[in-house]
Formats: C-alpha cells, sequence, structure tokens
C-alpha cells in the first residue's frame, strides 16, 4: 500500500527537468545565467566559480510542477574572448529569451536551453549570438526515472534582444 500510495504521488504531477549548455565557441564566455519559472526565480549561476566552464548540460531544476502551460525566462551574458582580435574582449552580450511548454500530467519534461551562435562567418558579429530550446517528454517508468534521457525531443528558436 505504502509502495502504490509513494508512486501515485509521483506520477500524480508533472515533473519538470531545466538544463542549460553552452554552445558559444571558444571567443565567447560565459558571465552568468539567470532562470525563471512563471515569474519565480529558479536559479542564478555566476561564472565566477567556473560552474559555467563546462561543455556538459548544467542542470537548473528537477522538480513536480502543476500540470500545464509553463513559461521559461532564461537571460544569459556573455563576454567576447579572444587573444587575437582583442577588441572582442570589450564586447558583452545579453540574450533574453521567453519560452512557452506544456507539462503534461504523469510525465517528466525536460527543457534544456542552449546559447550557441547563428549563422556563419559572413553574420555580422552582434546578431550572432542566440538561444534555442530543446524539450522532451517522457513517461515514469519504475526502472526510469527523471535521470534518463531517452526523450521525444523537439527544438525551438529565439533570439537575443
Amino acid at each position: 500500500l505504502l509502495k502504490e500510495r509513494i508512486l501515485n504521488d509521483v506520477i500524480a504531477e508533472a515533473r519538470l527537468v531545466v538544463k542549460h549548455l553552452d554552445d558559444m565557441g571558444g571567443s565567447f564566455k560565459p558571465v552568468q545565467v539567470y532562470y525563471r519559472l512563471d515569474g519565480e526565480d529558479l536559479k542564478l549561476l555566476d561564472n565566477a566559480t567556473g560552474a559555467l566552464d563546462t561543455e556538459d548540460a548544467v542542470e537548473i531544476f528537477s522538480g513536480n510542477v502543476a500540470p500545464g502551460n509553463h513559461n521559461l525566462q532564461v537571460e544569459m551574458v556573455y563576454r567576447g574572448d579572444s587573444s587575437v582580435f582583442t577588441y572582442m574582449n570589450d564586447y558583452v552580450f545579453k540574450l533574453r529569451a521567453n519560452y512557452t511548454f506544456y507539462a503534461t500530467k504523469g510525465k517528466i519534461t525536460t527543457v534544456t536551453s542552449k546559447g550557441y551562435l547563428k549563422g556563419d562567418i559572413t553574420y555580422d558579429l552582434t546578431d550572432r549570438p542566440s538561444i534555442t530550446f530543446k524539450v522532451g517528454q517522457r513517461s515514469y517508468t519504475k526502472e526510469r526515472l527523471p535521470e534518463a534521457d531517452d526523450a521525444d525531443e523537439t527544438d525551438d528558436e529565439s533570439g537575443s534582444e
């Protein structure tokens, strides 16, 4: 009975996992990232400790949310970094994006936001930094809880403000 009660409580809600990924390349260094969900602060990460200097996704949030529509607000700050083009070191880029997604009852929704460079070398440098989102959902199983990553995923793209 206890096992059934605990499992039903877990499945009754929608589970949300929010991740941050940096794919800006060596010319841009992350300074900080700031996440809000439905107007409430989730996490502010400052790179003073080097927490954002990783190629792996950084988990921002993992927990239960009410099923339904949610809005994720993301702000990323990057600084130019180049030993060849030293003028780049004076550039600071502030990217902002909002993303609305649906958290389904009894499913795990994973939202990954990624800072990346859109376009190619012919694009104006100030237009290249951007944010994109990837969303996936999967069902709970006894063997696989939020750590698994084999969800059906979709991509969405947002620009900087």
